[in-house]
């Protein structure tokens, strides 16, 4: 059971692991003009909207402050505000709450997402509720009003975001594509963000709101809504099932319009029910636990951070694939690999059973290994042989380091338990920047080490004595934890370091721990770039030949997305 505090700002990540962060605020079922009925049940003027609105604004969101500027900001940079629908059925209400609600996002250099409910979607008269709008008006109205406002407005379109650029893909471009263009013109984003209403209209409960009667042709048009808000949802699953980055984003819950169960690896927010409705484990998760209802408010908002680290190629097949230096850095950057290469080459990528292996051939026809932006060359290797081994290759190189892996998985648990990082790259372990733990990987044994570069580096005889001298901060956190259990780690008993360290600048440490760490890239991201041409005999060569596929060619005609608003003046 998460504690309140855990769900007000939920976090489930090691940064370490992850390309991008990404902050996500949300919150709903505001119902603005109900609560100015309530306040003046004689009439209300813009004076007591733009009064109230203020007020609400600044319980959400704090005005910006130096504090709140520095230390405690209520939007991290470059967060997504999601705003849930059911704000307010007037229109004049509404859009004066989105035009300042907007701008004090942006005052936090924050993106507001505006999904409508279905107070706003209805766009009726409070005063004659058997009179309603056509909804294709209805939706262009809010449309052009929020990228006036720098809004970003989803109805039935996904929202490509990377903290940088957003664009948007529409109904139709989305309902167009064939799979693969699909994805490969999200390939490039961090999250999808998927935005609807999510109506349901054989439901009573999550139907229009009350007294609402809707003419025949209006119903029509509700309707089709629904159908068309079904089929992209379950286009968008058909491509990104597997997919961790798509957020669904709507003001219904899913039970109301969702027939099967959630798809696990995807998050959902919404609004309307008026009732908490948390839920974070593996079968699913649910973010609908900021609604303030008819008659309620609350402070501030929901809290959500996610990491991403994703797979752009998933949806290919297995095979040969040409692809672009672009493409490959993409792929590696959407993994958290950091890859720079300046080579402007054709790039061979060979997929088989879920590993990847990158290959260039030179002007003289010769393969070459990419490891990440280095190169090795493949003696006497050919095409086939290469991809027919590929998989033989990492098992057995997978298989022959499981122990040291396991060994540096608890040594990395052990480092955190005291307050450490316990970041893991190759045979080394950080307990933050300048400090770690080298682990021999013949053995398992710990050599504690502070380090200004490469070079320069001091040993210590053992860990209480390094923290001592350049982490004071967790000598006593780990002294409990060295006293309260059996110590998980052995220190190198071949150390013959000063109790005030002792200066050490070969660099032997590195060559080892590189190659494990291009191990370490095979666990984690199934990328084969290391090869021992000794693990695989001449027995199982082929004279055969495979067919290259040029991924540019696949995805040609690919839908082009656009920006999510216009910037401009007009206001209304």
């Amino acid at each position: 059971m998460l504690e309140e505090d855990q769900k007000n700002t939920l976090a489930m990540l090691n940064s370490n692991q992850y390309s991008r962060v990404i902050d996500f605020y949300y919150v709903s079922d505001l119902h603005i003009d109900n609560k100015l009925w309530k306040m003046h049940p004689g009439g209300y003027e813009k004076e007591e909207t733009e009064k109230y609105v203020e007020e609400s604004v600044d319980r959400i969101i704090p005005p910006k402050t130096p504090e709140t500027e520095f230390n405690n900001r209520p939007i991290a940079y470059g967060g997504l505000v999601l705003l849930c629908g059911d704000v307010a059925l007037k229109t004049d209400v509404l859009k004066v709450f989105l035009k300042k609600f907007s701008k004090r996002v942006q005052e936090y250099s924050g993106t507001l997402v505006f999904i409508e409910g279905n107070h706003e979607r209805t766009h009726v008269d409070p005063d004659n509720p058997s009179k309603n709008v056509d909804i294709c008006i209805v939706e262009e109205d809010y449309r052009k009003f929020c990228r006036s406002h720098d809004i970003i407005f989803l109805h039935n379109e996904l929202l490509l975001f990377d903290g940088r650029y957003s664009m948007i893909l529409d109904t139709q471009s989305i309902l167009n594509s064939s799979d693969i263009q699909l994805a490969e013109v999200c390939s490039h984003s961090d999250a999808l963000i998927f935005g609807g209403t999510g109506f349901q209209m054989k439901d009573p409960y999550y139907g229009l709101t009350k007294d609402v009667q809707l003419t025949d042709e209006v119903a029509r048009d509700y309707a089709k809504d629904v159908d068309t808000f079904k089929r992209v949802y379950q286009k968008l699953l058909d491509v990104f099932k597997n997919d961790d980055r798509v957020m669904v984003v709507t003001h219904f819950p899913p039970g109301a319009w969702i027939e099967d169960s959630v798809n696990p690896n995807w998050i959902y927010f919404h609004g309307h029910t008026h009732q908490d409705n948390f839920v974070f484990n593996d079968q699913m998760k649910i973010f609908g636990d900021n609604q303030w209802g008819h008659d309620g408010t609350r402070d501030g908002l929901k809290h959500y951070r996610k990491g991403f680290r994703t797979d752009i190629f998933s949806h290919l097949g297995d095979g040969i694939y040409k692809i672009t230096r672009e493409k490959y850095l993409t792929f590696q950057r959407h993994l958290g690999i950091y890859c720079d290469m300046n080579r402007k080459v054709q790039i061979l990528m060979l997929k088989r059973e879920g590993f990847y292996l990158f290959l260039y051939e030179d002007d003289r026809k010769r393969l070459k290994l990419l490891e990440g932006g280095r190169t090795h060359p493949l003696e006497k290797e050919t095409l086939v042989h290469v991809y027919d081994n590929m998989v033989y290759m990492a098992q057995k190189m997978l298989g022959g380091t499981l122990n040291i892996r396991k060994h540096m998985a608890k040594v990395s648990d052990y480092v955190r338990g005291f307050g450490g990082n316990g970041n893991i790259h190759g045979c080394i372990v950080d307990i933050d920047f300048w400090n770690h733990l080298y682990v021999n990987p013949f053995d398992g044994t710990i050599t504690p080490y502070h380090a200004t570069d490469m070079v320069n580096k001091i040993v210590y005889p053992n860990i209480n004595l390094l923290l001592q001298n350049h982490v004071p901060e967790l000598t006593e956190s780990y002294e409990k934890k060295a006293s309260s259990q059996k110590s998980l780690v052995k220190i190198n008993g071949a150390i013959r370091a000063s109790p005030k360290g002792t200066p050490y600048k070969e660099t032997d440490i590195y060559a080892i721990s590189n190659r494990l760490r291009n191990i370490q890239y095979m666990a984690d991201c199934n990328i084969i770039r290391y090869w021992v041409p000794d693990e695989v005999t001449d027995a199982n060569r082929s004279d055969r030949t495979m067919e290259i596929t040029d991924y540019d060619a696949l995805v040609e005609g690919w839908p082009m997305p656009k920006k999510p608003f216009t910037l401009s003046s007009e206001s209304y």
